[in-house]
């Protein structure tokens, strides 16, 4: 927060942010016949999307009153995007302006009373914020007067030279006068009254094991490999750094992967491999300058301790070569060659002044001229504060004993003159030495060779290189098409919870297929994907992460480097898709570019829950190895161990197969034998007795029909068996004997193999884990509503938790409800512990606290049965209770019934007393679209077009046939919730010009606040009429169709026909 005073008088406390969309319309209303003048005629939406950097000011009550976009490229019409530097360097004082150090300002709009403050605050903001930026520009044409507010911030650069057409005055606001350079000078004895206040600040270990005088006596230890500086400002020390030539460069080397950076020894330059994509050979011709910002002004300050690096004694580490490392052409540094580092030990800054952290760089690397790298080692746990932008991770061994993480930085890395440019054929050598040691050099070097020939593929796809360029030399690479799925991209993930789509162009979609980049110029990989947009006039990249089990040339994971540029691109989730019927939608179905099967790229979101439990009887542990072919099918490895041996033994098999248990997990497993080709007379399904009323499916039909597949396949089946025990009592190997007490004589069986689905219980490696832990284990580990055990700082999800008994709810837990929800709702609650920039969750009320959380998400079953039966079950969250039972109850509502198990065209929809979806069941002997089908769940049946009232009248014979009808297909789609909820919101909206909204209608004739003399739906009706809710309603459902048009072309809207 800061304050700013008003042109006539008074101030307010204001806050300077990052823009975002929903800012436009206060934005526009900040617009003045000026801001044309100035700026010209803008879309600010297109312009928040494009920006490099827009930031928006806003006083206490959250009211936008100023704001200012960035490009990195001038707002006038005849300079072209990426070639502007000739054009402005016709101006004074401007040859130092490069696309690393300069933005262009695009628009400026403030409240004019504290226009001024807010420019001000602006340009410092942003200064502090951009790393490596020098100048703002402003350019308008001559004509046009300056804003008053920023002719105090800009000063005009004289024109050396016209250009045909251009008239424009060029105006430059410079860093030095915001933001200024520290003064770095040898640290005093005197400067330890200043600097320990920080240390303490931060923390007192060092206090406490070193005593209260250790910054002196650190001070006063300087000599020729111990130094240390300090940073002042008005002659206060406000930034402290100790640094250390003595490092253990072995023990680093064995625990780090150093190879990069040739294992931070000195050698040959001609040695330095080109994974380390070595530094410049040429004399340096630049001299090393201060930096004068930093990336991120938000960062917390952090000290580093390299004692442990420095004094840690000589380990033989050995087996920590990881396979990448053993394949690898890279040349390892000799043990003889000469240390070529030095470390920071000690470092705190100020958290006024953190942002200027890098200022230290320059002097310190001038303090030790013969060491090349500087290195500094940060516990895990420590967030990235500013001076670790400058600085590279290096990537730890498997079997590292070090536990901190390494970082290393190099003095070629303060280099400014990072030029990013298409290549040419000049390059070519320089490119060939940059990825000879890569794994995918000759695929990059085959795409350099078609750039330099055709500039396009065989195919006619546009293809470009760009490079980066230090000092006459090639220390980056990247390989871009033009993105030629790009609707496919856009149908099946969800780029557009990043962009608006509409404002980018088809051709400036962009494929990234190659990027690297020297190590030591790492810090730079941001402005080096700014520039690859900036030249090739693209807005956005791409780059898809395929698995390694596609053999698709196109789409091989081999086609494309891993780019070590991940870590500034975002992952976009996946979309569910819509399974259409497309051969009766005929030339109404989407487009081949969407309907197409890709192989998916891989993303954070690939990864799929289930509702399966991963639970073992522990008192059915073996205390020595378990026998070969017992089979405990808990995750997937187990899974593939049996489906490996069924391979093995399908052709062979002799003896009998046990499936041990009556849950639908042992008919999956029956159904998976029986696919293997073996006989179904040596299948033997043993039930355990059950208290349980209802089956495994609670439908006695769906039972009835795998009884008698499994009958038909000729499988036996015993019921009341529980077992007694295998081989008399003895397990030394294989069992071969199973026995189980029954009603009446003991079941013996002669078995090669047991699949084993008795009652699932708690692990007993993870009990032992829960008690040695002290948490409270009452059956299961106990929880409370909020996820936490009794340890404050451990929290649990998943089917292994209860509740505590004090929420007497100990028939719910979390084994009753969907896994996908739980696992949004509890990182939605740790949200805020990774992300400082959210408010902290707020604490239920005590009261509230005493329940237990409601769950919305369905469950579902799916799986394929014995007979080929493809089996779906969604049901309502909550503990299973016997259908029967439940069909007694007079709220239980109705079911929708079409087909029968026999037939294989079982389909059956209950719909509650409120008439919405409350379970499906489907059992059909092809495969089902199961997406589709989640779908239906908690819709109402008129929205399923009055599916009670075409079935009553008999329009509707089979549900699968007229759930796959064109209607349909809007509610499937990933963003039909979405439109309810928009909808929804129309209906509770206040800002209709009516007394009450429907919704408070609603709520006071239900609690009888309101008499209604006539029929209550017709009175509501028409008061929906009446105040223009159906229109508005309608209006939302064409923009519903019309923006997911891609999706569904098989509606129409007005204007289309």
């Amino acid at each position: 927060m800061t304050y700013i005073y008003g042109a006539s008088g008074g101030s307010i406390t204001i806050n300077v942010r990052r823009s975002e969309s929903r800012d436009a319309h206060q934005i526009m209303k900040l617009f003045a016949p000026s801001t044309n003048n100035m700026f010209g005629r803008i879309n600010i939406l297109h312009l928040l999307e494009r920006a490099n950097l827009a930031v928006t000011v806003e006083n206490e009550k959250n009211e936008v009153i100023a704001h200012a976009a960035f490009l990195d490229y001038p707002n006038v019409k005849s300079v072209e995007q990426n070639n502007w530097e000739p054009w402005l360097h016709m101006y004074g004082n401007s040859s130092k302006c490069t696309p690393l150090n300069t933005l262009f300002m695009h628009l400026f709009v403030a409240k004019p009373d504290f226009a001024a403050g807010c420019a001000r605050e602006i340009i410092r903001t942003v200064f502090n914020a951009v790393q490596e930026l020098h100048f703002i520009i402003l350019s308008v044409e001559k004509k046009v007067d300056l804003d008053p507010a920023l002719s105090l911030l800009f000063i005009p650069l004289p024109q050396f030279k016209k250009m045909y057409g251009v008239q424009c005055l060029v105006t430059v606001c410079y860093r030095k006068d915001y933001v200024p350079v520290l003064h770095i000078r040898k640290a005093r004895i005197e400067d330890r009254d200043d600097i320990t206040p920080i240390f303490n600040e931060m923390t007192d270990t060092l206090r406490t094991i070193y005593g209260e005088y250790f910054l002196a006596e650190l001070i006063e230890a300087q000599d020729e490999m111990n130094h240390a500086a300090v940073c002042e400002v008005n002659n206060t020390a406000v930034g402290f750094i100790s640094l250390c030539s003595e490092v253990n460069v072995e023990l680093l080397n064995n625990c780090f992967d150093l190879r990069p950076f040739h294992g931070l020894r000195k050698g040959p330059s001609e040695k330095l491999n080109a994974l380390t994509l070595r530094t410049a050979k040429s004399p340096v011709k630049e001299d090393i300058l201060p930096s004068h910002s930093e990336d991120n002004a938000d960062e917390k300050k952090e000290e580093t301790n390299q004692d442990e690096t420095n004094r840690a004694p000589h380990s033989d580490i050995r087996n920590q070569v990881t396979e990448r490392a053993e394949n690898s052409q890279v040349v390892s540094p000799r043990l003889t060659d000469a240390p070529n580092v030095f470390c920071i030990q000690l470092f705190c800054m100020d958290e006024k002044y953190e942002t200027r952290s890098q200022d230290f760089l320059p002097y310190i690397f001038n303090l030790y001229p013969d060491r090349d790298f500087c290195i500094m080692t940060v516990p895990h746990v420590v967030p990235e504060f500013p001076l670790l932008k400058e600085f590279v991770r290096v990537v730890p061994y498997s079997k590292t004993t070090l536990s901190h993480e390494l970082y290393v930085t190099h003095r070629k890395g303060l280099l400014k003159s990072f030029v990013v440019r298409l290549a040419t054929f000049d390059d070519t050598k320089g490119i060939e030495l940059l990825v000879r040691s890569l794994e995918l050099q000759h695929s990059i070097l085959a795409d350099l060779s078609t750039y330099n020939q055709s500039r396009r593929d065989v195919n006619g796809t546009p293809i470009q290189v760009i490079v980066a360029d230090v000092l006459s030399e090639i220390v980056g690479i990247a390989v871009i098409r033009n993105e030629e799925n790009i609707e496919y991209i856009r149908s099946h993930y969800n780029i557009e919870n990043f962009i608006y789509f509409n404002h980018h162009q088809r051709e400036e979609h962009g494929h990234l297929y190659h990027f690297a980049l020297n190590p030591i110029f790492y810090h730079y990989t941001r402005h080096f994907l700014k520039e690859i947009l900036r030249i090739t006039l693209k807005s956005c990249l791409y780059y898809p992460v395929y698995p390694k089990s596609s053999q698709n040339e196109v789409q091989s994971p081999h086609v494309h480097s891993l780019t070590s540029a991940l870590h500034f691109l975002v992952p976009v989730r996946r979309r569910r898709q819509i399974i259409y019927p497309l051969e009766q939608l005929g030339i109404n179905a989407p487009s081949k570019r969407i309907t197409k099967e890709k192989v998916p790229y891989l993303t954070g979101a690939d990864t799929k829950s289930t509702n399966k439990d991963v639970i073992v009887d522990p008192d059915k542990q073996f205390s020595e190895n378990v026998p070969p072919n017992f089979f405990l099918l808990n995750n997937h490895n187990d899974c593939e161990n049996a489906l490996d041996w069924l391979k093995n033994h399908s052709e062979n098999t002799k003896g009998n197969i046990i499936v041990y248990g009556s849950t639908i997990e042992a008919y999956i497993t029956i159904n998976t034998i029986l696919s293997f080709g073996i006989d179904g007379s040596l299948i033997h399904l043993v039930k355990p007795p059950t208290n349980s009323n209802s089956n495994c499916f609670n439908s006695s039909l769906v039972e009835t029909a795998v009884e008698e597949a499994l009958e038909k396949a000729k499988v036996s089946v015993h019921s009341n068996c529980l077992l007694s025990q295998w081989n008399d009592g003895k397990v030394h190997g294989q069992i071969t004997v199973s026995t189980f007490t029954t009603e009446s004589e003991p079941l013996i069986l002669r078995c090669v193999a047991f699949f084993n689905f008795d009652k699932k219980k708690v692990d007993y490696d993870a009990f032992k884990a829960i008690n040695k832990a002290c948490l409270v284990f009452d059956g299961k580990l106990v929880i409370d509503s909020t996820f936490h055990t009794n340890d404050i700082t451990i929290r649990s999800a998943g089917p292994l938790t209860k509740y505590s008994r004090r929420y007497y709810a100990d028939q719910w837990s979390h084994e009753n409800f969907n896994s996908k929800e739980i696992g949004f709702q509890l990182a939605a609650l740790m949200l805020h512990l990774f992300d400082p920039t959210l408010e902290q969750v707020t604490q239920p009320p005590a009261e509230l606290d005493l329940l237990v959380p409601t769950y919305t998400g369905c469950k579902v079953k799916e799986c394929i049965l014995p007979g080929d039966y493809h089996y779906l079950h969604v049901s309502k969250p909550g503990p299973m209770t016997c259908l029967d039972i439940q069909k007694g109850k007079p709220e239980y509502g109705r079911d929708i019934v079409t087909g029968s198990p026999s037939t294989g065209n079982y389909f059956q929809i209950h719909l509650n007393k409120y008439s919405t979806v409350d379970s499906i069941t489907c059992l059909s002997l092809t495969p089902l679209p199961v997406s589709n089908y989640i779908c239906l769940y908690g819709q109402h049946e008129r929205l399923l077009n009055n599916l009670c009232s075409r079935f009553d009248e008999g329009l509707i014979s089979d549900l699968y046939s007229y759930l796959k009808e064109p209607w349909s297909l809007c509610i499937y789609h990933d963003r039909f919730m979405e439109f309810k909820q928009e909808v929804r919101q129309l209906v509770e909206s206040e800002k209709f010009n009516v007394t009450r909204p429907i919704e408070e209608l609603i709520r006071q004739i239900a609690d009888g606040e309101l008499l209604v003399p006539e029929n209550t739906k017709e009175f509501l009706e028409k008061q929906f009429q009446k105040h223009g809710y159906q229109k508005l309603i309608e209006r939302s459902l064409l923009n519903y169709l019309r923006y997911n048009s891609d999706h569904l072309p098989m509606f129409a809207w007005p204007g289309v026909v």
